[in-house]
């Protein structure tokens, strides 16, 4: 029982030791030191047992120290592969949501090529459908056409054949020979802004309208300067007011063959009190035109210069003249001509054009063609040509304002067809 007291005392006593040193500071060395004084056996071996014990706390200590570390480097482990794992997993979970947006992205494109190869196949059946209705309405308009030139010849034949058998009135010479002169304008126009290549042939057709027209031409007179006196010839008629010209019938008698007298189809005809004034200026040429041959002549000539477009592109070139002597000025300190303004050739055409509009409409109202209108346009373009002609050129707002009006009145003479109903008339 004793020696059973003793290590619990021991212990104790290692325990009590333990303290002190802890209080007092001191070191194992300096406490053995002190135990190792004279002591007696029993003691000796309480110390080796403290000994023990403190080393074998010492290593419990170090292996609790190791262990800690050990647990602390673990849970670092664990931490970072917890985030390498929260890491992955975003990733796995991003690559999810673009598998899915490109899934998505390509089911809407497939539904897309889907669709427009539906379309482009429906596009396809309709293209075909409509060229073959296209090549069929050709085809039956290539035999139309073709059967209504044939008529169209034998008709231009029959009547070239018959028409030098018919004579011309008073109103008809005068718009024969007024459409004389606009063939001769429109040809020296052209042949003067090089349009047209000149040649032989050319040269006589536009040589052969002047004289139909019957103004005089001298050696140094050019193209320019022969359009310019029709033109001013044309242009001085049209200002005059209406029912300005006597009605001339000296010139009937030129249309009969030699010996041949003249006849009256229809004996009421005589009695029919026909106009003694007529708003259509009479031919500068009295030998011209002499019967429907030269009505024939100069209405083919006409309708080839106007399928030409001889008038469109005659305001194209002089629009291109005046954009281009803009761009060369040369001395910078003078005033430069603007491009927009139009110039004295633009002016002076369109002034021709409302003479020709005037005589036109003139023309249509004696033929009782579209009375109501053709009364009123002639009014208005004789206005028009008593204002224009006589305003100053450098106002350019009268000018521009009038041009397009010009050009909407043509293309309205051309679609009521007024010169083709007066051929017809």
């Amino acid at each position: 029982m004793a020696s059973e007291g003793v290590p619990s005392r021991s212990k104790a006593g290692v325990a009590q030791m333990s303290v002190v040193r802890a209080s007092s500071g001191k070191s194992d060395q300096d406490v053995d030191a002190s135990v190792k004084q004279p002591m007696k056996p029993p003691q000796q071996q309480s110390i080796d047992f403290d000994a023990r014990v403190r080393e074998i706390e010492r290593a419990h200590a170090e292996e609790t120290a190791r262990l800690r570390e050990s647990l602390r480097e673990a849970e670092r482990r664990a931490k970072t592969s917890a985030e390498s794992v929260i890491e992955l997993q975003e990733r796995v979970r991003a690559l999810k949501d673009e598998n899915v947006s490109e899934a998505r992205v390509l089911s809407r494109m497939e539904a897309h090529l889907r669709r427009r190869e539906h379309e482009f196949e429906v596009q396809r059946e309709l293209l075909a459908s409509q060229l073959e209705a296209a090549i069929y309405s050709a085809n039956e308009r290539d035999n139309e056409a073709l059967s209504r030139d044939q008529e169209a010849r034998e008709e231009i034949h029959a009547a070239k054949m018959a028409a030098s058998e018919y004579e011309l009135n008073d109103a008809q010479r005068r718009e024969f020979s007024l459409k004389a002169g606009w063939c001769a304008r429109y040809l020296h126009r052209s042949l003067d802004l090089k349009m047209i290549k000149s040649s032989v042939h050319v040269e006589e057709q536009a040589r052969f309208w002047t004289e139909a027209f019957g103004v005089d031409v001298t050696d140094e007179d050019t193209h320019a300067s022969i359009a310019r006196k029709i033109d001013d010839a044309i242009i001085a008629d049209a200002k005059k007011p209406r029912l300005s010209f006597a009605v001339d019938t000296s010139l009937s008698g030129l249309q009969n063959a030699p010996g041949e007298e003249d006849f009256v189809d229809d004996p009421e005809a005589t009695k029919i009190t026909t106009p003694t004034t007529t708003s259509l200026p009479p031919s500068r040429n009295p030998s011209w035109p002499k019967n429907f041959r030269d009505a024939l002549r100069v209405e083919i000539a006409m309708r080839h210069i106007i399928a030409d477009r001889t008038e469109e592109r005659i305001i194209i070139s002089l629009a291109d003249i005046r954009r281009t002597r803009a761009m060369t000025a040369l001395s910078p300190t003078l005033e430069n001509p603007s491009a927009t303004a139009m110039s004295a050739e633009e002016i002076h055409e369109f002034h021709f054009r409302r003479a020709w509009l005037r005589f036109m409409w003139a023309r249509a109202r004696e033929a009782n063609i579209d009375v109501g209108v053709s009364d009123t346009r002639e009014e208005h373009w004789i206005e028009v040509m008593s204002v224009l002609t006589d305003a100053d050129p450098t106002d350019q707002s009268y000018y521009k304002r009038d041009a397009v009006a010009v050009d909407k009145a043509l293309k309205e003479l051309r679609t009521l067809s007024i010169e083709t109903r007066l051929w017809l008339s």
